[in-house]
């Protein structure tokens, strides 16, 4: 079996069109249908039903579309350990960020691993918690960088940072000089707020209803870089994990106010893998480079202390 024809059959599946997936591929749609037909007289059951919108899986599609996945999966694993052989020279890696975290721990991470291995790619998605999770438990990543992320059966967190919820603020805000803040000082302030998909903004509204206070947002924004700039720009306040603006705090563009909190101070950021499945070797070799990385920041963070 070619496994061009398992790929097309996924894409196929996943973009709910033949003629979609031909678009992504830059394959003939007609190439695709032979693809996928042959699959079908192989394994002698309809895979797809067509429709006038595109297709939809049948009962033996959805069985083969598991094992799909597998296959190639196990082929990805196959080609990291061979690649391994030959140092690392080809191979890819996926992970799974939240979006704070990609620009500086992840990309530096990047940065410093393409000094030994250049041939090595990478897939980056950026998401919440809950779906990045979800990205480990159906391998479609192999690492993730999760903020406050919950316990998992399947998940492993190999490394982990405190990473409490400040208040950021331009130096010339009024709270700029405050060494530390309640939420009740933060009445009547401007305020960036995270939408609702954010686990800062969960633990905010936690905090928030805990000590009976409301804080209305001028802005709710679904972007934490635009949050940031709330901020930096003199707009107001907007709050991020603390590490996040490390870089912007030391180059003295933005203050970072720590929060009395419970909630908002027991936060962390984690490096997490499944649990069951191995990396490739490609993975388990830029683990080690995030890992490294991990424990800079607990050594700065134990150094401000």
């Amino acid at each position: 079996m070619h496994f061009s024809a398992l790929r097309y059959f996924i894409e196929t599946v996943r973009l709910g069109s033949i003629r979609r997936a031909s678009e992504v591929l830059y394959v003939a749609p007609s190439a695709i249908s032979r693809q996928i037909a042959q699959l079908e007289r192989n394994f002698g059951a309809p895979l797809l039903q067509r429709h006038a919108l595109g297709v939809r899986l049948t009962a033996a599609g959805e069985v083969f579309l598991r094992q799909a996945r597998m296959t190639l999966k196990d082929f990805e694993r196959l080609r990291g350990d061979l690649d391994d052989l030959q140092q690392l020279r080809r191979g890819n890696v996926r992970i799974s960020s939240m979006e704070g975290a990609v620009s500086g721990l992840v990309y530096g991470a990047v940065r410093e691993f393409a000094r030994d291995y250049p041939g090595i790619t990478f897939e980056i998605a950026i998401g919440g918690s809950e779906t990045q999770i979800g990205a480990l438990v159906r391998e479609d990543c192999e690492l993730s960088v999760a903020f406050n992320v919950p316990p998992h059966p399947e998940v492993t967190v190999e490394n982990s940072f405190s990473d409490p919820v400040c208040v950021i603020a331009h130096p010339s805000n009024n709270l700029a000089r405050r060494r530390s803040l309640r939420l009740t000082d933060l009445r009547g302030q401007r305020v960036a707020m995270l939408d609702r998909t954010f686990t800062t903004r969960s633990l905010l509204d936690s905090a928030l209803a805990d000590s009976g206070l409301t804080l209305p947002a001028t802005v709710t924004i679904n972007h934490i870089g635009h949050a940031i700039a709330f901020a930096s720009s003199n707009m107001g306040i907007a709050f991020v994990p603390r590490h996040i603006v490390d870089e912007q705090v030391k180059a003295g563009v933005l203050k970072a106010i720590p929060l009395h909190h419970a909630t908002l101070e027991g936060s962390h950021t984690s490096l997490c893998r499944h649990r069951a499945r191995p990396l490739t070797k490609p993975a388990e070799a830029f683990l080690r480079v995030l890992q490294r990385r991990f424990d800079a920041i607990k050594a700065r963070r134990r150094g401000r202390q």
